[in-house]
């Protein structure tokens, strides 16, 4: 259901609007107000309402119904505003488009021309909907495939070397590493060290080798 909110002045109006949304397939009037006080209240209070598109009448008692449309925005609220106004001034409607209206209904209207503006807001809605959810769809999959942070003096160029050097499965001590990357032993070893920290590597003891102990790494 597509919720949306009337800001009009005139009760009768406010009402007649209500009810030729309530009877439009897929929609819903989520509130009514009567002024820019109420409307914000109703928008931004600590109850707020759903209002995917806000059919805003632009001259209220208390303000100019634009002034609605900046707090909803610098709140991070972008509801497809329909502007309702007598207002046939040019620059008036070049203000208001500029400002964040989607479309203009020119009083009086009927009510075939209400229910079509407020198709094309709802479909307009629907589109700005799939948009913001594959943005965000997109930022978790980059969160997921980030590499992790690493440990201080650590590079990632360096760290993928020496995952390359794992990737055929063999078994590898620090100094096979070392050598087969062109690194120093104690470099290697710190960087074996990340990944077994990271739990990409398994680390054991290798046997058999005469002289100091060592440790052999293999890819999970």
């Amino acid at each position: 259901m597509t919720a949306v909110f009337v800001v009009e002045d005139e009760p009768l109006a406010a009402e007649a609007h209500a009810a030729i949304v309530e009877r439009l397939t897929g929609f819903t009037c989520s509130g009514t107000a009567g002024s820019l006080a109420a409307a914000t209240a109703a928008l931004l209070g600590p109850d707020a309402v759903d209002a995917e598109v806000l059919l805003l009448d632009l001259h209220l008692p208390d303000g100019n119904g634009l002034e609605l449309v900046a707090s909803l925005r610098r709140s991070g609220l972008r509801p497809v505003v329909l502007a309702v106004t007598a207002d046939r001034d040019l620059r008036a409607v070049k203000s208001a488009l500029g400002a964040g209206v989607a479309d203009y209904l020119l009083k009086p209207f009927t009510a075939s021309v209400l229910e079509a503006k407020l198709a094309r807001a709802a479909a307009s809605s629907a589109a700005a909907r799939v948009a913001l959810d594959q943005r965000r769809i997109d930022r978790a999959f980059e969160t997921l495939h980030a590499e992790p942070e690493l440990q201080k003096g650590l590079q990632q160029d360096t760290l993928a070397l020496v995952r390359r050097e794992l990737a055929g499965g063999a078994a590898l001590s620090a100094s096979e590493v070392a050598e087969a990357a062109s690194l120093s032993r104690p470099t290697a070893r710190r960087y074996l060290e990340h990944l077994v920290a990271e739990r990409e590597v398994e680390r054991r003891s290798r046997y058999g080798q005469p002289g100091r102990p060592e440790f052999e790494y293999r890819l999970r």
